[in-house]
């Protein structure tokens, strides 16, 4: 489903037929996680920027779910219009040739400093897919095994400073 929404994305900026999934659903694992990853491209029209493209692939359907206007809209009711910050956002770059990269920023730990009192508070992102047939406990612990993956790095910069 996910790729099929990124795939209807980007149809609407390529050129008609260029889109294409060269990796579909390919297993990259890593030390607690299994990602499954595949790849879309596309051609851009000759009318349409690399600022346009990323504009028309956020929010990601991976983010929102299908039909991707209406979930946006529920998942603000439901966040009660709280801004998320960077997570689920975007990271990447835009480069003079006019190419860019970049990524669906999800599992982050974000840190402010608190100069008043001389602490660091961190806050870490994270998520699961909520569909008709998902078991709420096993979404949450599929979120604390998701999260918990950015605990080392903060706890080592943590202990660095």
């Amino acid at each position: 489903m996910i790729v099929d929404l990124i795939r209807n994305d980007l149809a609407q900026v390529c050129e008609p037929s260029t889109v294409r999934v060269p990796k579909l659903m390919h297993v990259e694992t890593y030390e607690r996680v299994h990602h499954l990853v595949s790849t879309v491209r596309g051609q851009l029209r000759p009318d349409v920027n690399s600022v346009q493209a990323v504009k028309t692939c956020f929010p990601p359907g991976s983010m929102t779910g299908a039909p991707k206007l209406r979930s946006v809209q529920i998942l603000d009711r439901l966040e009660g219009h709280r801004a998320r910050g960077i997570y689920s956002g975007c990271l990447g770059y835009f480069s003079l040739d006019g190419s860019a990269d970049f990524n669906v920023v999800i599992r982050t730990a974000v840190m402010t400093h608190q100069s008043s009192s001389g602490t660091t508070e961190v806050s870490v992102g994270g998520g699961g897919a909520i569909t008709f047939l998902s078991d709420p406990e096993q979404e949450w612990k599929e979120t604390l095994l998701k999260t918990k993956s950015v605990a080392p790095s903060v706890k080592e910069f943590l202990e660095d400073q």
